[in-house]
């Protein structure tokens, strides 16, 4: 395993950062240590796969690792594809980089531009397209585990990544030049998969406290479509891809709103979404508690913390606290009340623990950081 600088070393006009430059910058710099752009990943078949290559669409494939892609893209260039669920991370990470770093000084008073180099190299004579970052980050949105990343990493390192907290200021960045685009367009990278079209507004039907079925018709282009999903008033989609003409949405909280949309997918990357639409699920029946899907808020905390839950308001269910031996440092009897779970307690050390549900129906676990 290896920490893949998402904004490559090479890339940095201050290289080299790491610590083997002449004195007086013969330090770690702050820009190569910072870990709003560090991701593990494997050396061999990703990180040393990856090089100083940019981010793309591959098309022909020369090498793959668990969903990513090491390859040419449809200009022939030589990029790197991340697997799905790290495309929307990866953009918003570099795209950080350039406005984090753009501008700064170092040591000796000297300033840098961080707009994306194009070339790279002279081995590598094209730079980083920024329309596939900015596409990537529409099609690929925080999710529940970036957003507390970007919590934890301000914790530790006191900034946090803006494009986390509002991915539409993307639109806003020429990063060709780190100039402000004052009207953008919408979409506001080029998409070329518009021929692709756009799905039709899906139906629905199957609707219940915890799930609904959505549907549409196909587009001749399309080779799959992604779904995304979220609760009304949260920042963060949740996205599912299938190649049918229909999808359950599935853990979901009775009583509650939800938007959706659609996006189609087509041999070179994705076409347009549909317009957003809402639905509210039911507040009736009963779940089994080990299919239960529940959330802390928030996570990291200070010991006081609400559990969003699925289950019906009224239910009792036994709450613990373990810690990372398994020993049982807190235990309550609790009823769902609006959702929620609510606990106050301040007295256990910082650390990682795991929070328990349990009754008649099952037992669910997740995992919580106290600070």
């Amino acid at each position: 395993m290896s920490r893949e600088h998402s904004y490559c070393h090479d890339w940095m006009p201050t290289n080299p950062a790491d610590g083997t430059g002449a004195a007086p910058l013969n330090y770690e710099h702050a820009e190569y240590n910072d870990q709003h752009h560090l991701f593990p990943a494997n050396q061999n078949d990703v990180n040393a796969v990856r090089s100083n290559y940019p981010m793309g669409k591959v098309v022909t494939v020369q090498s793959s690792f668990m969903g990513s892609k090491y390859g040419l893209d449809s200009v022939g260039h030589k990029v790197f594809e991340p697997r799905d669920e790290q495309k929307g991370k990866t953009a918003r990470a570099i795209m950080y980089m350039a406005v984090a770093y753009n501008n700064n000084s170092d040591s000796s008073g000297a300033t840098y531009s961080w707009k994306f180099r194009n070339p790279i190299s002279t081995s590598i004579p094209y730079g980083q397209d920024q329309s596939v970052l900015k596409r990537w980050n529409a099609m690929y949105p925080p999710d529940s585990y970036e957003i507390s990343r970007n919590d934890f990493i301000d914790s530790l390192q006191g900034n946090r990544n803006p494009f986390v907290d509002h991915p539409e200021y993307a639109c806003f960045i020429d990063f060709s030049s780190m100039s402000y685009i004052s009207n953008p367009n919408t979409p506001c990278y080029f998409d070329q998969n518009a021929a692709c079209g756009t799905p039709s507004v899906p139906t629905t039907d199957s609707l219940t406290n915890t799930s609904i079925k959505l549907n549409w018709t196909a587009l001749t282009a399309a080779t799959s479509y992604t779904i995304q999903y979220r609760k009304n008033g949260t920042l963060a989609w949740t996205s599912a891809t299938t190649s049918n003409l229909s999808y359950t949405i599935t853990g979901l909280l009775p009583a509650t709103a939800y938007s959706y949309r659609i996006y189609a997918i087509c041999a070179s990357g994705a076409g347009n979404a549909t317009t957003s639409s809402t639905f509210t699920t039911l507040n009736t029946g009963v779940n089994e508690l080990s299919n239960q899907q529940f959330a802390i808020v928030p996570n990291p905390n200070n010991g006081k913390f609400f559990i969003e839950t699925s289950l019906m308001n009224g239910i009792n269910v036994q709450l613990s606290i373990l810690d990372i031996t398994g020993k049982v440092c807190y235990s309550e009897l609790k009823t769902v009340v609006n959702s929620k779970i609510e606990i106050n307690n301040n007295t256990l050390p910082k650390g990682i623990y795991t929070i328990r549900l349990s009754n008649y129906a099952g037992v669910a676990n997740t995992k919580m950081i106290i600070e």
